[in-house]
């Protein structure tokens, strides 16, 4: 009998990747990132150029998982770099070959109209309009290719950005507005920004499209925009009566589905100081969760029971909520960033004991400007943070006091204290879980770049001081306390240098490789960031 032939093994000796069924490769495939390449037309295409050019299954297999596309039209009126019409016609009939054969399921398209001609919009809808789940119109593109609505078939997320009041374009807005109705389903996410949205688009959406979700970024309110479908909404004012009428309408308002706030409020500083807001109906929305606050931040923010993520920018004044009245208990992330201030000039302590489920905490003055207002800014209190994971602050002069805060924190993996003028650290169980310590920026007092009491962060991982000496002063000591950290994978540098070209630079990363060769030494200034990023309110989630 004769005996089928082996397959051949893999590279290292192990099974091939031609064993793998096309379904368990595609799923690999998904894993792999996608890179952005700009052949023509300022194109921004994202493929997976590596996996393509392996071998033709991998290209046919690569091919059918889904992509997107960004155009981005250009005059040379505006850039060198732009086309004129014709100009953008023949490459667009360069491009359309190389797009046939991808699953584009995103379109981004926006930039100077003035470079389209006539055929453009009608070539690009017809190839590609069909198979699209989202499609993002920017700017003035928005009256050219939403004509094409009608063609796109799958269509789920639709976002129209325009600087313009849509009043202003009647023609283009009737023909909006008529698209918009002859979509085939309904749309799962629907988002306008705007100056200010137009009663007729909002009443064609609420009657006719009913998207399963809204969002709305607008400058100006307008009648009919508090539609039951709203789920995150971004509003500028700039006087007190947008105040008044933001107030009136959310409390008649019925907003099941609104779980993302963004509130800028744009008025003088005087008019801000003499009439904080207010908005009570915050507080009654049953699926608010994040929040941003921007200029001011309103009372009732903290009687708001199911809010997870609050960030506060710029707020020269920020109530302190009464004993009782504090109800965020379900608050995880709180960031408060640039001049806010507190009243009484310190973080309230009825805060801590409303905010126990607390995880991560941010005061963030990197111009300076909390550091005069919250010269003590952790009470006695602060300790009963217990569910602290993330304590991030930076530009804030902290005294003994506040810092033996630190201590009751057993939770706490991330801890950046960057321009905080401390004198040490203290010890404690809440540096054995630290996976990432920043002691960097100005830190006179320090006698050591790294504390002896951070010298039981057995689980350090990341790490940045401040380097402003000589590498033969603070060397020897350092060196020791590196090798405290077994697990070190970054070790960064905040120095102190005018010229980064310094020749005691080299001499630094080669003490760091030789010591620790298993850790990157970072000496470009770059800083620490949190392990996990915060999720901040975004208008398309």
């Amino acid at each position: 009998m004769q005996r089928r032939p082996k397959r051949a093994p893999g590279p290292a000796g192990g099974p091939s990747f031609d064993a793998l069924p096309d379904e368990l490769l595609l799923a690999v495939f998904q894993l792999v990132p996608q890179m952005t390449c700009k052949p023509i037309l300022a194109v921004g295409l994202q493929s997976r150029g590596a996996i393509e050019r392996v071998c033709n299954r991998w290209r046919r297999l690569a091919l059918q998982l889904p992509t997107s596309l960004a155009l981005s039209f250009r005059s040379t009126h505006d850039d060198p770099r732009g086309m004129n019409a014709e100009g953008v016609a023949a490459a667009l009939h360069e491009l359309l070959p190389h797009l046939a054969c991808r699953r584009i399921a995103a379109l981004t398209a926006g930039g100077d109209t003035a470079t389209l001609a006539a055929p453009v919009p009608a070539l690009l809808a017809r190839a590609l309009y069909p198979d699209l789940r989202s499609l993002h119109l920017d700017g003035a593109s928005g009256a050219y290719f939403a004509s094409f609505l009608p063609l796109c078939r799958r269509l789920e997320e639709l976002m129209l950005n325009t600087d313009d009041d849509f009043r202003e374009c009647a023609v283009d807005l009737q023909l909006l507005c008529s698209q918009l109705c002859g979509l085939s389903h309904p749309l799962r996410l629907l988002v306008l920004k705007t100056n200010r949205p137009d009663t007729q688009l909002l009443a064609t959406i609420g009657r006719h499209v009913q998207p399963a979700a809204l969002a709305l970024h607008t400058r100006g309110l307008a009648a009919g925009m508090w539609l039951p479908q709203l789920r995150a909404c971004s509003i500028t004012i700039g006087d007190n009566e947008a105040l008044s009428q933001l107030t009136s309408g959310l409390e008649a308002a019925q907003l099941p589905q609104l779980c993302s706030f963004v509130f800028h409020d744009a008025r003088p500083a005087a008019e801000r100081q003499a009439s904080p807001p207010t908005l009570p109906a915050l507080a009654l929305l049953p699926a608010l969760c994040k929040m941003e606050c921007i200029g001011s931040m309103p009372r009732s923010t903290w009687c708001c029971p199911h809010l997870t993520s609050l960030l506060v920018t710029d707020a020269k004044r920020i109530s302190t909520p009464a004993d009782s009245a504090a109800q965020c208990t379900s608050l995880r992330q709180l960031e408060l960033r640039g001049g806010c201030r507190f009243a009484g000039g310190r973080f309230p302590a009825n805060l801590c004991s409303a905010l126990s489920q607390l995880s991560s905490l941010a005061l963030l003055a990197g111009d300076g400007s909390l550091t005069a207002h919250l010269q003590t800014s952790l009470p006695q209190d602060f300790s009963q943070l217990s569910s602290l994971r993330q304590l991030h602050i930076t530009g804030v002069a902290l005294k003994p006091p506040s810092v033996e805060a630190f201590r009751r924190l057993p939770g706490l993996t991330s801890l950046h204290l960057c321009n905080c003028r401390m004198g040490g650290l203290p010890d404690g169980p809440y540096l054995s879980n630290l996976r990432s310590l920043d002691l960097s920026g100005s830190n006179p007092q320090l006698a050591s770049p790294i504390p002896f009491a951070a010298t039981v962060a057995r689980q350090l991982q990341a790490l940045r001081i401040r380097w402003d000496a000589e590498p033969d002063d603070w060397w020897p000591d350092v060196q020791w306390k590196l090798r405290c950290f077994p697990g070190l994978k970054l070790l960064s540098l905040d120095l102190q240098l005018e010229d980064y070209t310094h020749p005691y630079i080299d001499v630094l990363r080669d003490l760091i490789r030789s010591e620790l060769p298993s850790c990157w030494p970072d000496l470009d200034g770059y800083s620490l960031e949190y392990p996990e990023a915060a999720n901040w309110p975004d208008l398309k989630h």
